[in-house]
């Protein structure tokens, strides 16, 4: 057998061992189409509003908004993706841009950015985020940046969390936990969530994904779909995680 049909007979396996890992042991579902899916939970759990936190330049409310409009409110601390970002949020009128990132609490913090600035994260990388991340490992500069409490934002922007059906899509890179832990009192308002679990951590003090999957089950919240963002060989380093309400009829 030739090394490149060894290699893909391998990254094979190891994609099955996954699943099989993932679908029987855990009971997650793998591998359906992200955006059907996605508009599809949107539909049945009646949302009314998206809160798009680490938006970039606007990549995933974009394509959203592209199959199905409804309100969202995008979050982008850094002021180069955030640019490109309020442009891009100005050609809907569902859609608003604002400029700082969502946490625990307020306050201030340094932001790491990179030639990639997807990877912009208020952590510092570590050595497989060099390794396997090169290109765009070359730290650009640092940032501070306005932090706000979620709990706070929201009554900001939203008024009372009576009534309100959100979806919390999160992509911090590693803080989306502190996103989740500032929601308060609108937490019970959150229908589906989404948050990016690393399996290989690529920054320093991210949580653990099954710690991050515990903390979000022991809320009330069930997996409906696990996709990989990224990989190094056949090991995922991370997955988008798409979560929805746990209800009784269900």
């Amino acid at each position: 057998m030739s090394r490149a049909n060894l290699a893909q007979r391998t990254w094979r396996r190891a994609r099955r061992g996954v699943r099989t890992l993932l679908e029987d042991r855990l009971g997650l579902e793998v591998g359906r189409s992200e955006i059907a899916l996605t508009c599809e939970l949107l539909e049945r759990r009646a949302i009314d509003t998206v809160l798009d936190v680490g938006a970039n330049t606007g990549q995933f409310a974009a394509r959203l908004l592209g199959s199905r409009q409804v309100r969202v409110l995008s979050f982008e601390p850094t002021i180069g993706p955030f640019t490109q970002l309020e442009a891009a949020a100005a050609t809907n009128g569902e859609w608003t841009a604002h400029h700082f990132a969502l946490a625990a609490q307020d306050g201030q913090q340094v932001i790491h950015t990179y030639a990639d600035s997807s990877f912009n994260s208020l952590r510092s990388h570590n050595e497989t985020f060099d390794r396997r991340f090169g290109y765009a490992s070359r730290e650009v500069k640092e940032e501070t940046v306005a932090l706000r409490r979620t709990e706070a934002a929201l009554d900001e922007l939203l008024g009372e969390p009576d009534g309100r059906r959100l979806f919390l899509k999160m992509d911090t890179q590693g803080y989306d936990l502190e996103v989740f832990a500032g929601l308060g009192r609108w937490r019970e308002s959150v229908q589906m969530l989404q948050s990016e679990l690393s399996l290989v951590p690529i920054y320093e003090g991210m949580p653990d994904w099954l710690e991050s999957l515990r903390i979000f089950r022991e809320a009330g919240f069930d997996v409906a779909r696990l996709s990989p963002v990224t990989h190094d060989g056949p090991r995922v380093i991370e997955y988008d995680a798409l979560l929805v309400r746990r209800q009784t009829n269900e």
